[in-house]
């Protein structure tokens, strides 16, 4: 692996010791046979169970993956940017680290955006395996978002997203809770930067809990709103 890899994928991990190995696995091995130069930044985002050890012991094993420590979980959004912040390559992403998004779709975002000149590219999801309330919430979050600011995007919690590295670092990102998503895609089209997407599936989860609640809407709704009129994530 060169110092400057084509892709760099972080994986935000939040209590994921059930799921964390299976998830990298799958991730590392799809990737690696179409894009043998990539790393995974595998992010505790501030775990209290066995997470972090069984993170340690797949970087010792496997020179791709690397480890970034957030000592207290401050939100999605925090891991997220932290992760980001640790990439080294050429394009740069995250993705959940509970194994629910396709692995094979990180292949895909890159090689759309690398055949399409894109600045930033994401998934979204055409098979959602989860209950009624999570669909709800998902569907309202996209209506909210497409009235208060136009924007035309599907899913915009997909992930991947990827985007090139100098994006990154002209989006100045703010958001610490999961309102990262749209702070991505807002910031990108108010720059004017070229978007792209591509289908995934999304399983149910393996084991443990979703750290999604419903007081989660409205945190989300809080921020759709501080955001329009300051122009604040934070």
């Amino acid at each position: 692996m060169s110092q400057t890899p084509d892709l760099s994928i972080a994986m935000i991990f939040y209590n994921e010791e059930k799921n964390a190995a299976g998830a990298i696995e799958k991730l590392a091995t799809t990737v690696g046979l179409k894009i043998p130069d990539y790393e995974i930044i595998a992010v505790d985002n501030g775990s209290i169970d066995s997470t972090a050890k069984i993170l340690k012991t797949i970087a010792e094993k496997n020179p791709h993956v690397k480890i970034a420590t957030v000592a207290k979980n401050v939100g999605y959004g925090f891991g997220a940017t932290t992760g980001l912040a640790n990439c080294s390559g050429r394009y740069i992403g995250y993705i959940d680290g509970d194994g629910q998004f396709d692995p094979e779709s990180t292949v895909k975002a890159y090689k759309k955006m690398c055949a399409e000149n894109l600045d930033v590219c994401k998934a979204y999801r055409i098979i959602r395996e989860y209950d009624f309330t999570r669909k709800f919430l998902s569907f309202g979050f996209n209506i909210l978002l497409q009235f208060m600011f136009g924007v035309s995007c599907h899913d915009i919690n997909g992930k991947p997203k990827i985007m090139r590295r100098e994006v990154f670092e002209s989006l100045m990102l703010k958001s610490k809770d999961w309102f990262i998503d749209s702070e991505i895609i807002l910031k990108s089209t108010e720059l004017g930067y070229k978007l792209g997407d591509v289908p995934t599936t999304y399983k149910k989860r393996g084991e443990g809990k979703s750290s999604v609640r419903i007081g989660t809407a409205l945190e989300f709704a809080k921020n759709i709103i501080t955001y329009r009129i300051f122009k604040k994530t934070w």
